[in-house]
């Protein structure tokens, strides 16, 4: 059984976990922007250096710190599902960095800006295109906001969203076909495109299983003390 100083020693360093989790999860909404911001300018060098830089913390780093806080304190109950969510989702966000990268490559290869193919594709594609972005957006910062105040209310919308973000690429998967099919010549720009929001759907899944858990380990857990949801989104925007 731990003595209380343990205890202590144990949860600051949960806590210094999470934080750095958190942090991660910033650095991999921040570069989500980024490279959908390359469909719609052309300016590469404008976000080179985001590109060709890495988060203070690398996920398989927090991945090991996680590992470490449990062989050292063994922690149990909540204490542990907290650990095993954050090392958890270290490595979804891990994954979804690579993602991220992939969109960045795809998007940098359109000769022209993606609102230009969507003339082809047409308004209801388009109107599919921006909600699949606005409910990726959201997704991850509900998610940081959920992790953050280990909230089971944000981490459920985060849920909900999903599906928001699965019929909305569903649709544009669908008009996208339709536009190719009725001019084959759009077949290398719309191919990759239907790639791309592909990769933007995975990434939802991946924010959708991080909340997944942090619901399960805070069913009922107020907001923070002195915060609420809104205030904790503007925090995190900056």
């Amino acid at each position: 059984m731990l003595l209380d100083p343990e205890l202590e020693q144990m949860d600051s360093a949960i806590r210094q976990l999470t934080s750095r989790v958190i942090d991660l999860g910033v650095y991999v909404e921040e570069m989500f922007k980024n490279a959908v911001s390359l469909l719609f300018a052309r300016d590469w060098s404008s976000v080179f250096t985001m590109f060709s830089s890495s988060p203070d913390v690398l996920p398989v780093t927090l991945v090991g710190e996680a590992i470490q806080v449990m062989a050292r304190w063994s922690p149990t109950s909540e204490r542990l599902r907290m650990v095993v969510a954050l090392q958890q989702a270290a490595d979804e966000f891990g994954t979804m960095l690579s993602i991220t990268g992939r969109i960045a490559e795809k998007a940098h290869s359109f000769e022209n800006t993606v609102e230009d193919y969507f003339a082809q594709v047409g308004p209801a594609g388009q109107e599919a295109f921006y909600k699949l972005l606005q409910s990726a957006h959201i997704q991850l910062r509900g998610c940081i906001v959920a992790l953050s105040m280990r909230q089971a209310t944000m981490a459920t919308k985060v849920i909900i969203q999903d599906g928001i973000l699965d019929q909305a690429y569903l649709q544009l998967r669908s008009a996208l076909r339709d536009a190719i099919m009725a001019d084959p010549t759009l077949t290398i720009p719309l191919g990759t495109l239907s790639v791309i929001i592909a990769d933007i759907e995975t990434v939802g899944n991946h924010v959708t299983r991080i909340c997944q858990r942090i619901e399960a380990i805070s069913q009922g857990a107020p907001p923070a003390p002195g915060m609420d949801t809104s205030t904790m989104l503007l925090t995190i925007a900056g």
